[in-house]
């Protein structure tokens, strides 16, 4: 009989509490400013309502506890992430389009960018995410689709779980990996292959390679994303028309050309202000990268990004720069 690995990801968690909260509209607001906008729809439960969560991201790869009670949780399509959902106690059950799914101490569930989430948490549950960047998972190639069912127990599955329990519990490397963007980036490409390893090396494709345009459109952008440049100036330096290139954006990407444009820029600006660029005022590095509305720059940066620029800054140690 083979050994069940149990998860045990909270040390460092536990010292990253986003909130507590007795109020269910408030709880909802929090965590849809880490996920997106859902449903959130108590059932019965004896005492009082009670909801935390813990989270920790270091760039493209977050992780989470949370704990609310019974509760349903609903939301039509997930948005530009992937969505790994386990439970450290108590269970859940997920509805999928082939079924349902029971989530629990030895099994969890992943979610894809577009796939509809419906889960239900017993009382008792409290419950583990990982929350993936799309953009980690397709790096200018062919999309990934992960399987929807994660056996805990699995060997394969050991060396991501363990990978990850081992991260959790060093508060000094996780502080480090959020400091160095390099590091969390080489940190995540490792988690990401043991997870889609573990997985059967990815369950499964996109329909096909996204086509030349769409990839000379991220070249073109990633090169004059610091210019005033439009759909138009996208669409004609690859050859095609706009409606051509949106579709494809969207189909192989999931996206649209100026999502890729603004999502260029973000990173760009968040290199340069960990890279100590933004001692010149972190004003200054946005517009150098094409943001000329420095409000909309802030929002985006903290919706992409889960924190305020100014918080990115606070990040990184103030003897550290890239060589």
């Amino acid at each position: 009989m083979r050994e069940v690995l149990k998860l045990n990801p909270t040390p460092v968690l536990r010292t990253h509490r986003l909130f507590d909260s007795a109020d269910v509209d408030e709880t909802r607001e929090r965590i849809s400013g880490i996920m997106q906008p859902h449903r959130l729809t108590p059932a019965w439960q004896a005492g009082p309502f009670r909801a935390h969560m813990d989270f920790v991201r270091l760039d493209r790869i977050g992780f989470g506890t949370i704990g609310f009670g019974a509760m349903e949780v609903e939301t039509q399509s997930l948005a530009d992430y992937h969505l790994l959902i386990f439970c450290l106690r108590g269970r859940a059950q997920a509805v999928l389009p082939r079924g349902e799914v029971a989530i629990e101490q030895t099994r969890g569930v992943a979610l894809n960018p577009g796939d509809r989430l419906l889960v239900r948490f017993s009382e008792d549950s409290e419950q583990f995410v990982v929350r993936i960047d799309r953009r980690l998972l397709h790096p200018g190639k062919g999309g990934y689709r992960l399987r929807s069912a994660i056996d805990v127990g699995r060997p394969e599955m050991g060396p991501f779980f363990r990978q990850v329990q081992s991260l959790l519990a060093d508060p000094d490397m996780v502080a480090l990996a959020r400091s160095d963007p390099r590091l969390a980036l080489d940190c995540e490409r490792f988690l990401v292959s043991l997870l889609t390893r573990g997985q059967g090396d990815v369950a499964s494709r996109a329909p096909s390679l996204a086509p030349g345009a769409v990839r000379l459109a991220e070249s073109y952008i990633e090169a004059h994303l610091h210019e005033s440049i439009t759909l138009d100036d996208i669409a004609k330096s690859v050859g095609v028309p706009v409606r051509t290139l949106q579709e494809s954006f969207r189909r192989f990407r999931g996206s649209s050309p100026t999502q890729a444009l603004r999502e260029f820029r973000l990173d760009a600006v968040r290199k340069g202000i960990l890279s100590g660029e933004g001692e010149r005022g972190i004003s200054m590095v946005a517009m150098d990268c094409g943001f000329n509305h420095l409000g909309r720059f802030a929002a985006a940066s903290r919706a992409r990004f889960l924190e305020r620029p100014s918080e990115t800054a606070a990040c990184r140690p103030k003897n550290f720069r890239h060589r």
